[in-house]
């Protein structure tokens, strides 16, 4: 289901950005909104008086679920474009709520290794973050196979262009 603006449409003398398309600012509009969704993740907390957890812990969690073995603090703050003082924040609130595991690593005791503790019910991730994970899925499902490459080139292409214009700014 392909949802266009009517309003994009339209430009106007002087209007924002007046050269974009209905469909780039349908898309625009729908980023945003599920950024928003996402961001409202850190409200949802599972308890009264518990914190919620973001966008960015669900990533920790997925990354930490496709390592072969423990990462490092320093290899988890790489792989979720953050600095080493915000994924220490990120695995102490995984840590309190019961899912990572830190240990000292056996070659170099500087370094911190980090990893999903054992879920006896094989359904953590799905139980913390099926809402938005369930969302993503049946997404992914709607995109035909073959188109699925040029999705992710075109997600990749805007992130890193954000991150460029991030990187730019004074």
């Amino acid at each position: 289901m392909v949802v266009v603006a009517a309003a994009a449409s339209r430009t106007r003398e002087g209007a924002f950005l007046p050269e974009l398309d209905a469909h780039l600012v349908s898309l625009t509009e729908l980023l945003m909104e599920y950024g928003h969704q996402m961001i409202r993740l850190r409200a949802d907390a599972p308890a009264e008086g518990a914190p919620g957890y973001g966008v960015i812990a669900v990533r920790a969690m997925i990354r930490l679920s496709l390592a072969a073995g423990p990462m490092s603090m320093g290899d988890l703050a790489t792989a979720l474009s953050v600095s080493p003082a915000r994924a220490t924040q990120i695995v102490d609130a995984l840590e309190r709520a019961g899912h990572i595991e830190r240990h000292r690593s056996e070659s170099d005791r500087r370094v911190w290794q980090i990893q999903l503790k054992p879920d006896p019910t094989g359904h953590v991730l799905e139980e913390e973050f099926g809402r938005p994970m369930a969302a993503l899925r049946a997404a992914w499902d709607e995109v035909p196979a073959g188109c699925r490459d040029a999705v992710l080139n075109f997600v990749a292409t805007l992130v890193a262009g954000m991150r460029t214009a991030d990187d730019e700014e004074p």
